[in-house]
């Protein structure tokens, strides 16, 4: 058996970007209904310097233990969330990014359609990131020394590169 993740959940509308087509309104009512989300919490432009200290804030005062946030393109902006969230003390393998902009707001002309699809989406993350465990990294010292495999010209002048970036090769 999984422990219940305190979960929340972060929608961004990038200006009126993705709320033009997607209800954010009927977003919240549903998960707010489901009882089963603690935080559900739409900020305008959430990648902005003040947007993201109350998100952080957010996230610490409720003790949120898992974020998800809807918003754009995870590779537009995920590297922002990850780092705030690491800053509010969460692991950054317990968020979740679900891109709103790309694939709902830009591809579905009925809102009703993109709301859907939205929540379907969110609702996958859930599920996804309640059996997401924290990823621990660890430092580790690299071996420098390089095995050159081969003394023709190609080989030669392998070794003779990695030599002058301070590496210690054997031929």
């Amino acid at each position: 058996m999984h422990k219940t993740k305190k979960i929340g959940i972060f929608l961004c509308s990038c200006g009126e970007t993705i709320s033009q087509t997607v209800n954010y309104k009927k977003i919240i009512k549903y998960f707010n209904d489901l009882n089963e989300i603690p935080v559900i919490e739409k900020i305008d432009f959430m990648c902005k310097p003040k947007s993201l200290i109350k998100f952080k804030k957010k996230i610490k005062d409720t003790k949120l233990e898992s974020v998800i946030v809807a918003a754009c393109s995870p590779e537009l902006k995920g590297s922002i969330f990850r780092k705030a969230v690491e800053e509010a003390g969460i692991n950054y393998n317990m968020l979740s990014l679900v891109n709103l902009r790309e694939q709902c707001a830009m591809v579905h002309k009925e809102k009703n359609c993109a709301t859907a699809y939205a929540i379907d989406l969110i609702e996958s993350n859930i599920r996804r990131i309640k059996l997401n465990q924290p990823i621990l990294s660890k430092a580790t010292k690299v071996n420098q020394t390089t095995l050159i495999i081969g003394g023709g010209f190609s080989g030669l002048q392998t070794a003779i590169n990695l030599s002058n970036l301070g590496c210690k090769t054997i031929l």
